[in-house]
C-alpha cells in the first residue's frame, strides 16, 4: 500500500471486507497509529478519522492538537437521515403501502366470499341442526370455517412471497440504481416474516370471525 509519504509499504492483510464505507472498493483501512510512524517524509494528505459512539465531545480539538486539520465532521445519524430521503428509501415506503392495500383487498374478498355463500351455509347448518346436530357443533362450524382457511393460507402466502423474492429480489434497487459495493440483506429477516404473519392473522382472522358470527345469527 501507499503510506502517508506516498511510498510503497509492505503490509500484512488482517482481514477482508466487501468494501470500506464511504470509500467503496478497492480501499485499504489502516490504523493511523501504524501509518504515521512508517511515513518518513509525509506530505499533506486528506483522510478520514472514524469515531465510535463514546468519543469525547472535544475530539476535534484533540485531533487539531496532534496536527490534524478538521475540515468537516459528520455523524452517522446525519447520513442515515439523508439516505432516508433518497428515492430507494422512499420507494420502500410505497412498497409497505401496497402491502397494506393488498391485505385490505384480501379482507374485502373474504367478506364478499362469505356473503355470497352465507345463505346456503346457514340453510345447511339449520338442516343439520334440525337433524340433531348440537348447538356447539353448529357454532364451531359457523365460526371457525373461514378462520381455519385463513390460518392455512397465511403460511402458503408467505412461502409464495419468498419464492417471488427469490425470483425478483436480486433486481430490486433497494440501495438506488448505482448502489455502493456494500453487503446488503438478501432475504427478509425472520422477525419481519413473523410480524407480517401476525399482522395477516390479526386482520384476516378477525375478519373471518366477524363473517362467521353473521352466519351464525341466521341459523335457527
Amino acid at each position: 500500500m501507499s503510506g502517508l509519504d506516498f511510498r510503497a509499504v509492505p503490509v500484512t492483510v488482517a482481514g477482508r471486507l466487501p468494501a470500506i464505507p464511504s470509500l467503496g472498493s478497492p480501499a485499504i483501512l489502516v490504523d493511523l497509529e501504524y501509518a504515521d510512524p512508517i511515513s518518513t517524509d509525509a506530505a499533506p494528505i486528506a483522510g478520514q478519522v472514524w469515531l465510535s459512539a463514546d468519543a469525547p465531545p472535544d475530539v476535534t480539538r484533540r485531533l487539531a492538537a496532534h496536527g490534524l486539520t478538521v475540515t468537516r465532521d459528520q455523524a452517522a445519524a446525519q447520513v442515515a437521515s439523508r439516505l432516508d430521503r433518497q428515492g430507494a428509501a422512499v420507494a420502500l415506503g410505497y412498497a409497505a403501502l401496497v402491502a397494506v392495500l393488498v391485505v385490505l383487498l384480501a379482507a374485502g374478498v373474504l367478506v364478499l366470499t362469505a356473503a355470497a355463500g352465507r345463505d346456503r351455509q346457514a340453510e345447511d347448518l339449520a338442516a343439520l341442526r334440525a337433524q340433531g346436530l348440537s348447538r356447539g357443533e353448529v357454532r364451531r362450524a359457523a365460526l371457525w370455517a373461514y378462520p381455519v382457511l385463513v390460518a392455512a393460507a397465511i403460511p402458503a402466502g408467505l412461502a409464495i412471497a419468498l419464492a417471488g423474492w427469490a425470483a425478483t429480489g436480486w433486481a430490486l434497487p433497494l440501495a438506488g440504481v448505482d448502489p455502493a459495493p456494500l453487503p446488503r440483506p438478501s432475504w427478509p429477516g425472520v422477525i419481519s416474516l413473523a410480524l407480517a404473519g401476525l399482522a395477516l392473522l390479526a386482520v384476516l382472522g378477525g375478519t373471518a370471525l366477524l363473517t362467521g358470527r353473521r352466519t351464525l345469527r341466521r341459523v335457527r
